[in-house]
């Protein structure tokens, strides 16, 4: 799945960080969603920082949808506003992540 939305929080914590945004629906609501990220020394060691994803920052993120379709995932990618595409998921099994969009 891929959104696009405004950071609400981050925490970058272990065992998993995780990403909050508010993404517009269609009618004009907005949903916080939660995305599951790689641990800290994986996010660190890919280039993220807690200022690249700080609150009011807009970004883009690819990944997969919780099984129980709520409002939840795990990201695998996040472009931010700056235009760095970073892989920020850790799941060994999950596919490598495209550099580019």
């Amino acid at each position: 799945m891929e959104v696009q939305g405004t950071v609400t929080s981050a925490r970058i914590v272990n065992p998993h960080g995780w990403l909050y945004l508010d993404v517009a629906n269609a009618d004009g609501t907005k949903t916080n969603w939660g995305f599951e990220f790689g641990s800290p020394i994986v996010l660190k060691s890919k280039g993220i920082r807690r200022e690249d994803v700080r609150a009011g920052t807009v970004v883009h993120v690819s990944g997969f949808r919780s099984k129980n379709a709520g409002s939840y995932g795990y990201a695998q990618t996040v472009e931010l506003s700056d235009g760095r595409t970073l892989q920020v998921g850790s799941a060994p099994d999950a596919p490598a992540a495209q550099a580019t969009r």
